[in-house]
C-alpha cells in the first residue's frame, strides 16, 4: 500500500518531497521490492512443470503457498528438516526472490542487482539445521531491514541546509504519518538518504556548523569589543572599530559562495579565526588615533595615517605575499586556508585604512570625549577611599591624598 500511495500521491505533496518523474513515463520513480516480488512469484506459479495446477504464490506469503514452494524444490529446500517452531517464510519467498531460484549467475539478473541492496539480514542458527543452501544466505534466514528506494530531483552535492532542512522535514512528516497506518509490528520505520553522500546527516551537520561559525563569531567579536575598549580606553573608538571588523567578517563570509563553497567543516574552521586576524590593523590605527595628542579628529586621522598608515600596508603586503603560496596547493584545506588568509588581510587593509579612517574623520572623538580614563580614576579613587573634595599629595610621589576636612595626608 505503501508503493502505492507514493506512485499516486498529489504533484503538491510531489513537489514538496522533491520525489522525480520518470521523463519517459512520467511515472514517479522508485524502487519496490514487494510489487516486483509479487509480479514475479504470479509468474512462478504459473510454471505447470514444476508447481500443480492454479498454485498461487503470490503475496501475502504464508507457510502452505511457501510449502508448495520448498516441496517442489526439493534440491534447494529440506522441509523433512524444518523444525515446526520454523516461522520464517517471508524470507524463504524473499531469498528465492534475489537469487530467481539460486541460479549460478544470479547476482548478474536485474532483480538481485536492483532490490538486494534494499533488503538485510542475518543467518538464523535455528534453520541451518534443514541443510538449505537458500535458507543459509541472508536473503533466506532472518530478515533485519526492507526498504522503499525513491528518486528525488536532489543534488547532494548543491544542497545547502538552508534548502535540504525543510525538506527533511517534509519527509519525517510523511513517514511517520505512514508508519501511524502500519500494522503494530511495522511502525518502526523511518526514512533516510544512502549512499557515499549522506544527504540528511550533511544537512544536520551543516546546521550545526553554522551554528557553530555564527557562535564563535559573535564570541570573537564580544571579546574584540572588550579587548578594545581596555586597550584604547575609549568606548566610541572601540565601537567603531568592532563595527569596522564585523563588516570585515561579513565580506570574507560573501567568499564562500561567491567561491562556490558550502559551509563544511573546513570553512567553519576557518571563519573561526576571521575575527582574530581582522583585528590586528583596526587595532594599530585606533590606538594611535586615541594616543594623538591633537583634538580634532582630521588632525589625528592625519597623524594616524602617517605614523601607522605604511606600517600597516607593510605589514599587510607580507601577509598576503604568504598566502598568495598556498594558492598553489593540492590538500584543500591548504588551499582554502590560504584563500581565507589572502580575503581577510585583503578586507582587512582596505576597511582599516580606508573605512575605519573615514569613520574617525566623520564622527571619531575629538579632545577626551568617550574616554573612560576619567571613570577608570573616579573608581581607583572609590576604593583608595578618595572624595572629590581630597587632593593628591605633592610630597608623596603621587601615592597619596590629603583630607581637607581634617588635613591629613593619606597615602
Amino acid at each position: 500500500k505503501l508503493c502505492s500511495k507514493l506512485r499516486n500521491l498529489r504533484q503538491e505533496q510531489l513537489d514538496r518531497l522533491k520525489i522525480r518523474r520518470s521523463l519517459v513515463n512520467g511515472n514517479v520513480q522508485l524502487q519496490c521490492l514487494l510489487e516486483r516480488m509479487n509480479e514475479y512469484f504470479k509468474v512462478e506459479g504459473t510454471k505447470s512443470r514444476k508447481y500443480p495446477m492454479n498454485t498461487d504464490l503470490r503475496l501475502p506469503v504464508n507457510e502452505n503457498k511457501m510449502k508448495v514452494l520448498m516441496g517442489n524444490n526439493s534440491k534447494l529446500y529440506n522441509n523433512s528438516g524444518l523444525p515446526e517452531t520454523y516461522y520464517r517464510y517471508f524470507e524463504v519467498a524473499l531469498g528465492y526472490f534475489i537469487t530467481d531460484g539460486l541460479k549460478s549467475d544470479y547476482w548478474k539478473n536485474y532483480d538481485f542487482q536492483t532490490y538486494s541492496q534494499l533488503v538485510g539480514g542475518e543467518e538464523d542458527p535455528s534453520a541451518l539445521s534443514s541443510g538449505s543452501k537458500l535458507q543459509g544466505n541472508k536473503y533466506g534466514n532472518r530478515l533485519l531491514f526492507m526498504a522503499i528506494a525513491v528518486n528525488t530531483t536532489l543534488s547532494a552535492d548543491n544542497l545547502g541546509y538552508e534548502r535540504g532542512l525543510p525538506i527533511y522535514n517534509q519527509w519525517e512528516d510523511f513517514v511517520k504519518d505512514q508508519m501511524k497506518e502500519m500494522p503494530p509490528s511495522c511502525r518502526q520505520g523511518f526514512q533516510a538518504t544512502v549512499g557515499e553522500r549522506n544527504a540528511w546527516h550533511w544537512i544536520k551537520v551543516q546546521q550545526i556548523l553554522v551554528k557553530n561559525a555564527v557562535q564563535g563569531v559573535a564570541l570573537g567579536l564580544a571579546l574584540a569589543l572588550l579587548i578594545l575598549t581596555v586597550a584604547t580606553m575609549n568606548w566610541i573608538v572601540s565601537l567603531l572599530a568592532t563595527l569596522t571588523i564585523g563588516l570585515i567578517t561579513c565580506c570574507v563570509v560573501g567568499v564562500i559562495p561567491m567561491a562556490g563553497w558550502k559551509l563544511g567543516v573546513l570553512e567553519s574552521l576557518n571563519l573561526t579565526l576571521v575575527v582574530g586576524l581582522s583585528v590586528d590593523y583596526v587595532v594599530h590605527i585606533a590606538q594611535h588615533y586615541v594616543r594623538e595628542h591633537q583634538s580634532k579628529r582630521l588632525a589625528r586621522v592625519q597623524s594616524t595615517l602617517g605614523h601607522v598608515g605604511i606600517s600597516v600596508l607593510s605589514g599587510a603586503c607580507s601577509t598576503l605575499g604568504a598566502s598568495v603560496f598556498m594558492f598553489g596547493a593540492k590538500i584543500l584545506f591548504f588551499f582554502q586556508f590560504g584563500i581565507f588568509i589572502f580575503s581577510t588581510v585583503a578586507f582587512s587593509l582596505l576597511f582599516a585604512l580606508v573605512f575605519f579612517e573615514a569613520v574617525l574623520g566623520l564622527v571619531g572623538p575629538q579632545g577626551s570625549v568617550g574616554s573612560l580614563a576619567p571613570w577608570v580614576g573616579q573608581f581607583v579613587d572609590y576604593l583608595r577611599g578618595k572624595t572629590r573634595t581630597d587632593v593628591n599629595c605633592k610630597g608623596c610621589g603621587g601615592k597619596g591624598f590629603v583630607k581637607k576636612d581634617i588635613g591629613v595626608e593619606t597615602n
